[in-house]
């Protein structure tokens, strides 16, 4: 998706890739979102806090779920991935979440996540998506 964008001269720089994906938020609302029970932070424990903050549907999968959904294309569903990077003081979380019929990034964001603190999809995640229009 991010190189048919280059290509296609919707996407010149930083910015307007970063525009392009805050517009697809509000997309995700329409869809299932899935999130590994293992990429959610300590501060998210179960659904039912989830659904404090995010009223659309949600689904607490296992990674291997998401995976399977993306590999098949199945369509109405978005599938949330975290990436945490470094050690101790130098922790960086990327969360990131992907339309799993089309491979379109939907959402992102990029957090420090230092002595272990935001360490996954947290409420603020879901408190942007809700909020999105």
């Amino acid at each position: 998706d991010y190189r048919k964008q280059v290509e296609s001269g919707k996407i010149a720089d930083k910015s307007t890739a970063d525009r392009l994906y805050a517009s697809r938020n509000r997309l995700v609302k329409d869809m299932e979102l899935w999130l590994a029970k293992d990429q959610l932070d300590k501060s998210l424990p179960d659904l039912a806090a989830m659904k404090q903050t995010y009223t659309h549907e949600v689904k607490l999968t296992d990674y291997a779920q998401e995976m399977a959904a993306a590999a098949k294309g199945q369509p109405n569903v978005a599938i949330a991935v975290v990436v945490i990077t470094g050690d101790y003081k130098t922790k960086w979380c990327f969360r990131r979440v992907f339309n799993a019929s089309t491979g379109e990034l939907m959402y992102q964001r990029d957090e420090a996540a230092l002595i272990d603190k935001k360490m996954g999809f947290i409420k603020d995640d879901l408190r942007i998506l809700e909020q999105s229009r």
